[in-house]
């Protein structure tokens, strides 16, 4: 049996419970719209934890009537409980911290289990949460205050149970319990949607790294085009989408007439001047969905995607004639440069599979073109061959 202790003069008791439906100065996005909390889901969470009906709003304001008038001393337990944690020592050192943590509970307190659906409750429960995440307060530290919190309701609830006979002890105790584990999980819920949003952007960020890791190993360095082996898994795509759509492709192999002569005469700073530019003359002269590759050195290929060799013949001629036209300007020089090109040409028909063949194919006829006075454009034709020059 409890021993009745001398209650201390009884003061009137405070209103418990935020109105609802109260207009704000100004409209706000509110907590429960940026944790993502609908009324359904409120709703759904105070009947999970049993927090309606009429026995429930009975067992609330039964409880206020007790615990409101010795409201302070409720609080003064708490906070003499707290101060033996050093951990609370570095939350609360900072000036006026205590008085805001009293004020704080002693508002919780006040509105405990009141208009548990209104949003503004909800809020005011979601703002504790982000205070105690906000300061790096651990969810077990956060969770254990709820636990110390009821200990110490509980043990004000039995000394002044003396004298209203009629309550329920036990009731009241387990409608407590729920309330404060119900907003408990609100309070759970801003560490969880902030821990989430974190692992998130990090994986947002880790994901989007990867994917430039990626996208670089698949492209040549110098001139920013597909690589050799990411053209070759390319041009394999394409050619099983032309064996299973009927959907034909051109092929390309380029290369520049007298390059080492460029190096050896201009340097190879120049060189690479001309392969970069040519590529971006390339690029503007083929459609969309055609792509280019650097194959090797001054090697440059490019597949031109459901297109026949007629139309392949007119973009080939095309690319030719720009780079022709083209002045190839020396880096912090006004001296310019004009280069060729010698460009073979290869449209697979449907018995060809093999990639490697449909490049040797286009490289052959390219070296024709050379045979040929370089400076043009060759098609390739079963039995074609010549000399490298």
């Amino acid at each position: 049996m409890v021993e009745k202790r001398k209650s201390p003069k009884k003061r009137a008791p405070v209103k418990s419970r935020a109105k609802s439906g109260t207009k704000s100065a100004r409209p706000e996005k509110t907590l429960c719209a940026h944790f993502g909390l609908t009324k359904k889901e409120i709703a759904s969470r105070v009947d999970y934890f049993g927090l309606d009906g009429r026995q429930f709003q009975k067992d609330i304001n039964e409880l206020h009537q007790i615990i409101d008038p010795v409201i302070d001393e409720i609080v003064g337990d708490f906070y003499q409980h707290l101060k033996r944690f050093p951990i609370a020592h570095r939350f609360l050192a900072p000036k006026g911290m205590t008085r805001r943590l009293l004020k704080t509970l002693t508002d919780y307190l006040l509105t405990l289990g009141g208009d548990i659906h209104s949003t503004a409750y909800i809020d005011s429960r979601l703002k504790v949460g982000i205070i105690h995440e906000k300061i790096g307060l651990d969810q077990k530290w956060y969770l254990g205050a709820y636990g110390n919190l009821s200990a110490i309701i509980t043990k004000h609830l039995a000394i002044e149970m003396a004298e209203h006979p009629k309550m329920n002890l036990p009731r009241l105790v387990a409608t407590m319990d729920k309330v404060l584990m119900f907003d408990a999980s609100l309070g759970i819920d801003t560490y969880h949607f902030e821990s989430l949003s974190t692992s998130r952007t990090l994986l947002n960020q880790v994901q989007a790294a990867e994917a430039k890791l990626t996208e670089a190993s698949r492209h040549d360095t110098l001139t920013g085009v597909y690589n050799r082996a990411a053209f070759l898994s390319l041009l394999d795509n394409e050619m099983q989408r032309f064996h299973r759509y009927d959907r034909p492709i051109t092929v390309l192999f380029i290369d520049f007439d007298h390059f080492k002569n460029i190096n050896d005469t201009q340097g190879h700073a120049f060189g690479d001047t001309v392969l970069m530019s040519a590529v971006k003359v390339i690029q503007g002269s083929i459609r969309g969905p055609d792509f280019v590759g650097r194959y090797g050195g001054e090697e440059l290929v490019v597949t031109l995607v459901e297109c026949g060799k007629e139309e392949g013949q007119k973009i080939a001629e095309r690319i030719r004639e720009n780079i022709a036209n083209h002045k190839f300007q020396k880096r912090n020089s006004k001296i310019s440069k004009k280069v060729t090109v010698s460009i073979g040409l290869y449209a697979p028909t449907r018995r060809q599979k093999n990639v490697g063949n449909i490049l040797r194919h286009a490289d052959r006829a390219m070296y024709v073109a050379k045979a040929k006075g370089r400076n043009r454009v060759v098609t390739y034709k079963t039995g074609i061959s010549a000399k490298t020059p």
